[in-house]
């Protein structure tokens, strides 16, 4: 069997996460896999979500910004969910690249997010009031396995795999 590949780098942006999921599902429908698309479709939006904020951390880290100075709370934290940082010197936001991957394996496909953070990601159990958290456990409820690793070229690269049983 072919295995056929499709890569995608996106910008830290909110509407990156949209783009991602529609590329994903576009290549399911290619490979007749309609089935998956309802899990995969999650599944990037958790993993592209985690990498733009992972990658906004490092951002932060990288440039000395605070949480209080990267945005503050204005109208347009409103519209970008605070997926943003701001450069303290120029007062531009500061942009970083995540990559999307999704490929097919014999019993359905696997879906890989890199972002340039080597933080490995955390599953944890949030507080039933807290707003955010859940994501890779969705992940870890609709893919048969998940996992991530640090490939050589840096950052790393969190995976999900899914088929018929996911």
């Amino acid at each position: 069997m072919v295995v056929r590949r499709i890569y995608q780098h996106l910008v830290t942006h909110p509407v990156s996460v949209a783009l991602a999921r529609e590329q994903v599902r576009a290549k399911l429908m290619e490979w007749g896999r309609r089935d998956l698309i309802d899990s995969a479709e999650l599944i990037v939006t958790e993993l592209v979500t985690n990498g733009i904020r992972a990658t906004l951390d490092d951002l932060k880290v990288k440039h000395g910004v605070d949480d209080e100075s990267d945005g503050g709370t204005d109208e347009s934290d409103e519209i970008d969910d605070g997926m943003r940082v701001i450069d303290p010197e120029t007062g531009e936001p500061l942009m970083g690249m995540v990559g999307v991957t999704i490929y097919r394996v014999p019993d359905g496909a696997v879906i890989e997010v890199w972002d340039p953070s080597r933080q490995p990601p955390r599953l944890v159990e949030p507080r039933a009031d807290a707003i955010s958290g859940r994501g890779l456990l969705l992940v870890d409820a609709v893919s048969q396995d998940w996992g991530y690793r640090r490939p050589a070229s840096g950052g790393k690269v969190v995976y999900a795999r899914i088929g018929a049983a996911s």
